[in-house]
């Protein structure tokens, strides 16, 4: 079952910026972690803290806006994204189809770190997905090049 949407998923109390994703949960997370993690990330997130105040609906532990990225993929890929990238155990999601998009949105977001991380913690869990798993993304990226 998926939260509500506008529940927040993730509620750091160092939170700097707020991330909603497509279904509308909210991450409130150090921004720090994100743009180490991914420049794509660290570009919007400077965007957002450049151009916000007048609508961000983020706030921080202490009451405080806080600037918002607004992000298209799934809450739930988008968590298990961030227990790759925040100092929480890494957690995986349980479809293969899931595991898929998890690597895509990485891939999407140029965290080729954070791929190799989740790709490790695939080959302990399932040896032979990686081997699936590069089959499919090369057959990915072929269409997106296209």
């Amino acid at each position: 079952m998926n939260p509500p949407p506008g529940h927040v998923l993730f509620n750091d109390p160092d939170a700097n910026v707020v991330l909603r994703s497509g279904d509308s949960q909210i991450f409130r997370v150090p921004k720090l972690y994100i743009i180490r993690s991914s420049t794509v990330l660290g570009e919007l997130i400077r965007a957002a803290s450049e151009t916000f105040g007048a609508a961000s609906a983020g706030f921080s532990s202490a009451g405080a806006r806080l600037p918002e990225v607004q992000l298209y993929d799934r809450g739930t890929i988008l968590s298990c994204l961030l227990t790759f990238i925040l100092s929480v155990p890494s957690i995986l999601p349980s479809s293969l189809d899931e595991k898929m998009e998890l690597l895509s949105v990485a891939q999407k977001y140029e965290m080729s770190s954070v791929m190799d991380h989740i790709r490790g913690s695939l080959s302990q869990q399932d040896p032979p997905f990686i081997h699936k798993e590069n089959a499919l993304l090369s057959r990915t990226e072929v269409r997106t090049t296209s």
